[in-house]
């Protein structure tokens, strides 16, 4: 990407975030969301932190069972990249978090990056699935209209058909690499050999999806995951003093993922402001408590993890990395 065209993606963000913030917040009086965020309850906000820390190593203990084929893994360097790839979205949109994660992944964990990209593609199939399921699950409760419409059931059904597919790789890798390697034979030897080399490296990380047990403890820990992130934003109402319906934190969270499935500003700012807005007034809240609440929740859900995983990290920073094994 050239400089010029870098910083016109950059300057196309901020303008999003710019008005996006406007829309979240034109209409309210910046006084009295002040007065609003001032009110919020300190100790439950550090109950938040808690419940969402908590969330993060039920998140890891999924990355153990998927990485446990392909040896052992730390659970704390598993946590850890959890928040390391948390940490980089914020900085850099567009998935850079994963790609961060991956690499840091490798880099300690003697395995090729195409190993630990599949197990981390892996997860963000089972974080949709799981979500989506969650949603259409308390979906029925709810007694607002929602303008979702058919793009719900749609990237469920794709995050099914996705998941099947991962499990049918992990069943019949053999099949899958000399198939990747007919197709990259299309374009030469060489191109074959290394499309071989890097598809057998990709179908291992699916490895753990071999066995009905893993799969289903899998899909276990991703819906604990999010019914622990979906407690962090009932925390976060609570503290708020929001008497909201029960299913409130999922209609939030479905909001959040649908709209930020491709974020385009550092750590969704704009974005993320307007989807909790518009989520929390289409549930009876006013304009004003809206507001506050938003920026409260993404001020919880930035500044504490990343100060937290700044710590976690710093060790990092000054131990050498193995070298990732070679064997596909």
């Amino acid at each position: 990407m050239t400089r010029m065209r870098r910083a016109l993606v950059v300057a196309a963000g901020l303008g999003v975030a710019a008005l996006l913030l406007y829309l979240s917040l034109a209409q309210v009086e910046l006084r009295q969301v002040g007065a609003e965020v001032a009110r919020t309850s300190v100790p439950w906000l550090v109950v938040s932190v808690v419940v969402r820390l908590s969330a993060l190593a039920i998140a890891a203990a999924r990355s153990r069972v998927l990485f446990a084929p392909l040896g052992a893994v730390s659970s704390y360097r598993l946590y850890k990249s959890l928040v390391l790839g948390f940490i980089v979205q914020n900085v850099i949109p567009f998935r850079a978090g994963e790609l961060a994660r991956v690499s840091y992944l490798a880099r300690f964990n003697q395995l090729p990056a195409s190993t630990c990209l599949a197990v981390v593609a892996t997860e963000r199939l089972l974080d949709v699935f799981a979500l989506l399921t969650l949603f259409l699950a308390v979906l029925p409760a709810a007694s607002v209209e929602l303008p979702i419409g058919g793009a719900l059931y749609v990237s469920g059904a794709v995050a099914a058909l996705a998941v099947s597919a991962a499990v049918l790789v992990s069943r019949h890798p053999r099949r899958f690499v000399s198939i990747c390697a007919a197709l990259g034979g299309l374009l030469g030897d060489s191109v074959g050999e290394f499309v071989e080399a890097r598809s057998g490296a990709f179908a291992r990380g699916f490895s753990a999806l071999g066995s009905a047990r893993s799969v289903l403890g899998v899909l276990l820990l991703s819906w604990l995951f999010w019914i622990g992130s979906a407690t962090t934003i009932k925390v976060w109402m609570v503290a708020a003093g929001l008497d909201l319906p029960w299913y409130a934190p999922v209609l939030v969270l479905a909001f959040l993922s649908l709209g930020l499935a491709v974020p385009a500003t550092p750590a969704n700012i704009g974005t993320y402001h307007f989807l909790v807005f518009s989520a929390v007034t289409l549930l009876g809240v006013d304009q004003t408590r809206a507001g506050a609440f938003a920026l409260v929740s993404h001020a919880m859900a930035i500044v504490p993890l990343t100060l937290i995983g700044l710590v976690l990290l710093f060790g990092d920073l000054y131990r050498p990395a193995r070298a990732p094994s070679s064997s596909p």
